[in-house]
């Protein structure tokens, strides 16, 4: 009986080391993602578009193409890290609001190096279509696309692919909530 009461202490303070441990990474955690959520505004869209060929050409042609920049929101997706905790090197999940449609699209991220070896993410969808590029010390990104495009009711020589690079700011929606 005496060994029983000599372990439970133990036990306890097992309990109570894990208890805090696990409190300290939720605040960490937490705190890591204190740049989100943010309003990113693109300040430059460029590309190429592939043009059609002519029937029986097999030379694609790109042309340039200036995209319409599209404002949009990055939130945290707390529900697909909860589900999702096991997938490999995630680090973060987000998800992205188009300003003018409310399109949805999820991106998963890992962490990488950029310039003068600052932290950042490297994001991507599935099927991986977009990649996008985070700071979250400056709250710069880049963005990338590629992506399918046919003439309806054509044939497939008059399919092509667009391709999309664009570059901006994002800015956090809590500062700005607390300076409204």
């Amino acid at each position: 009986m005496r060994h029983n009461i000599r372990i439970t202490p133990s036990v306890w303070w097992c309990c109570a080391i894990f208890a805090t441990c696990a409190l300290a990474q939720d605040s960490t955690d937490s705190e890591g993602n204190s740049w989100l959520p943010t309003r990113c505004v693109p300040l430059e869209t460029i590309g190429f578009h592939d043009e059609p060929e002519a029937e029986g050409d097999s030379v694609e042609v790109f042309s340039p193409a200036k995209f319409k920049s599209t404002t949009f929101t990055l939130r945290e997706n707390k529900t697909l890290a909860n589900l999702l905790d096991d997938a490999d090197d995630v680090n973060l999940f987000l998800t992205m609001q188009m300003e003018e449609t409310n399109e949805l699209f999820e991106f998963s991220c890992k962490n990488v190096l950029g310039a003068n070896r600052e932290e950042g993410f490297s994001c991507v969808n599935t099927p991986p279509s977009d990649i996008l590029m985070l700071n979250p010390k400056s709250l710069r990104f880049s963005r990338a696309a590629i992506g399918s495009w046919t003439f309806q009711s054509e044939t497939s020589l008059r399919a092509g692919s667009s391709l999309f690079v664009e570059m901006g700011q994002c800015y956090s929606l809590e500062v700005e909530s607390d300076s409204n």
